[in-house]
């Protein structure tokens, strides 16, 4: 097996992903052919639109029931960074990644808020383990990479996409994602997949990092640490040299 992926808008009509429950079953085939062992459904949360847990919970128990496929599905959230996150996550631990306490974080795209270093280094007060989702999209980290990086690194850890190495993106997420992972900062490949063409592309980028880094370094970041994540295990931090 290749690929846990712990980034995913694969659970249908809660977010801009798939909008069906046919479409999430036909996406987790696909996923399949990829040779995908475990995916979590992370759908957009926002605290002041906050989705229902429990419909979460039910629509996953159902594609579990009414899937062909083996692979193992958890669920949790992507939760867009605000000032309250962690006063949120104390009252709404659910959208923790699987059986953990690791929890996605999304940025705005374009700024760097001022609050991001006090709210991960409180939501690791209150036990929780920040990840930071491709923060190679976001505009100001793809500008000042290592000031922005620092920050987060003091108290969480970093996932890119895969479609950043291959281009999807555009130049600078590339160029971003491929300066953290030459600085070996990176803890996390994922798909970010709203449809079945993420595994292709996921495909591709674990080719690419194999270039990079070698295989044993590839399957740290595409296998093992989403495996340990989903299962709240425990995972060696990054530090900047």
């Amino acid at each position: 097996m290749k690929f846990v992926d712990i980034h995913t808008h694969i659970l249908y009509g809660v977010d801009d992903g798939a909008s069906t429950l046919e479409q999430s079953l036909a996406i987790l085939e696909v996923a399949k052919k990829y040779d995908v062992y475990g995916i979590c459904f992370t759908p957009h949360c926002f605290i002041t639109n906050k989705l229902n847990i429990q419909e979460i919970k039910q629509k996953t128990e159902k594609i579990k029931l009414q899937s062909k496929s083996d692979i193992n599905i958890f669920y949790g959230g992507e939760m867009m960074i605000e000032n309250t996150l962690p006063t949120f996550m104390k009252e709404n631990s659910g959208f923790c990644l699987g059986e953990g306490k690791y929890v996605l974080i999304e940025l705005p795209m374009f700024n760097y808020p001022i609050y991001i270093k006090e709210v991960l280094f409180q939501l690791k007060a209150n036990g929780f383990i920040p990840i930071i989702a491709h923060p190679e999209r976001n505009a100001s980290i793809q500008l000042e990479t290592m000031k922005y990086i620092k920050d987060i690194l003091t108290n969480g850890y970093l996932q890119i996409n895969g479609g950043s190495l291959t281009g999807k993106y555009g130049r600078l997420a590339k160029k971003t994602a491929l300066k953290l992972i030459d600085n070996d900062l990176v803890s996390f490949v994922a798909s970010d997949s709203h449809d079945d063409k993420g595994y292709k592309l996921l495909d591709k980028a674990y080719d690419i990092y194999v270039k990079l880094k070698g295989k044993e370094k590839a399957d740290e970041v595409f296998f093992y640490n989403p495996y340990r994540a989903l299962k709240g295990e425990y995972i060696e931090q990054v530090e900047m040299v």
